[in-house]
């Protein structure tokens, strides 16, 4: 068995002070590098951190291990810093999604989550990081476009958009942050583009035919006053659940909006700023007022029942031993009333778009709407606000008569 070494020492690369050693060995070449590591702490002696030797990896010739080293070095002197060639693609994401997942909402980092270990590891995971080309990824979009689902079938165009959004987001972070990779290959890699289906709020028909259900139905009617307040002040779910006794003022009939739950444990309590980071004080009608009136009265006495057990959270929406009621219940009730009623089928975020198409069909402000929903003027008419059939026919009969008594004047 024949072996050849050199070693380069004292080389300084960039910002970077290594020891590299290419070894032959039985018909292959392994390259190492020795680089300073400061989670090692510093060297007493040299001032310097300590270091600790990579495996950059093992090559066919010298020749292509030398090649390896000077890009090495190209990288050293551009910030990247050298990591090991065997770091794979699952290695990288088990560590990234637990650092990402402290700077997300609960529901961001459970779905990052999904997407990590359902998608990118299963494809993905084994390919070594420094070796992941645009043309893996590229690969790695067809495949769930063609059968990565459940049970083989494709996968929807937005969920591969929201992969993108991960590889993007994870590599962006590689590149950047650990300086573990050059380059971002996902943004080399374009993706079918996402259609976003415009959908038509109810009518106020509607509406009324399925708050008058909730408020007769057994199972249903403690959420009667979280409709009731989503369809008159066209407030987020997340906001609505969030809210505690002291945000509501019955004498100054209004809710003071500051803080929205996201997605968790159905006893989580842990809440965040609104999405937009402002809080909003939005007034209320008179009958709505007397609904949450007599929805705390209803809570008071399920309170006086359960005694000792009540969390005594001080939240409005409750479960009947007062802990906050599930991110998700809401929905759940929803899509069983209206599978019941014959309802066209709406997602809970709908019950906005009702609000603000109704706001603005009212011939109130884009400003006004924006202040009382908590969005921006341009995002409520891109994204909520719809025109409904009956106003085409009346926006062409005031515009008509306007202008044909214009013209007449001429």
């Amino acid at each position: 068995m024949s072996i050849r070494q050199e070693t380069l020492i004292g080389k300084r690369i960039g910002s970077l002070f290594l020891i590299q050693d290419l070894a032959y060995w039985n018909n292959s070449t392994a390259l190492r590098v020795s680089v300073p590591n400061p989670s090692l702490g510093v060297d007493p002696e040299t001032g310097e951190f300590r270091r600790r030797v990579i495996r950059i990896g093992t090559f066919a010739s010298m020749a292509e291990a030398e090649k390896a080293r000077d890009r090495a070095r190209v990288d050293s002197e551009r910030g990247v810093l050298i990591t090991s060639k065997l770091l794979s693609v699952s290695e990288f994401f088990e560590r990234w999604i637990k650092v990402h997942s402290l700077n997300v909402s609960e529901g961001s980092a459970e779905r990052y989550g999904q997407i990590v270990n359902g998608y990118i590891i299963p494809q993905l995971g084994t390919i070594p990081l420094s070796k992941l080309r645009a043309s893996h990824i590229g690969e790695f979009y067809s495949y769930l476009l063609a059968k990565g689902g459940h049970t083989g079938k494709p996968l929807s165009n937005r969920s591969v958009e929201m992969t993108k959004i991960v590889l993007k987001i994870a590599f962006e972070y590689a590149v950047n942050v650990e300086k573990v990779m050059s380059s971002n290959p996902a943004t080399l890699v374009k993706t079918p583009k996402v259609v976003h289906k415009k959908n038509t709020p109810w009518t106020t028909e509607q509406v009324g035919v399925f708050l008058n259900f909730v408020s007769t139905h057994k199972g249903y009617k403690r959420l009667l006053a979280f409709f009731r307040l989503s369809v008159m002040t066209g407030a987020r779910s997340g906001e609505l659940l969030a809210l505690e006794w002291s945000d509501f003022d019955p004498l100054e009939g209004r809710i003071s909006i500051s803080k929205s739950r996201g997605r968790g444990r159905k006893d989580s309590t842990s809440s965040k700023a609104t999405k937009t980071g402002r809080s909003r004080e939005v007034y209320l009608d008179a009958p709505t007022i007397e609904i949450l009136k007599s929805h705390k009265s209803k809570q008071t006495q399920e309170r006086l029942q359960v005694g000792s057990e009540w969390a005594n959270l001080n939240y409005i929406f409750t479960d009947e031993f007062g802990l906050p009621v599930g991110v998700k219940t809401p929905y759940q009730v929803l899509k069983k009333v209206q599978r019941s009623l014959g309802l066209p089928e709406q997602k809970l975020h709908d019950l906005r778009a009702f609000v603000i198409t109704e706001l603005l069909g009212e011939g109130i402000s884009p400003h006004e709407v924006s202040d009382r929903v908590g969005a921006k003027a341009e995002t409520l008419m891109k994204h909520y606000a719809s025109v409904r059939p009956d106003r085409r026919k009346t926006v062409a009969k005031e515009y008509g008569e306007r202008m044909n008594e214009k013209l007449r004047a001429i």
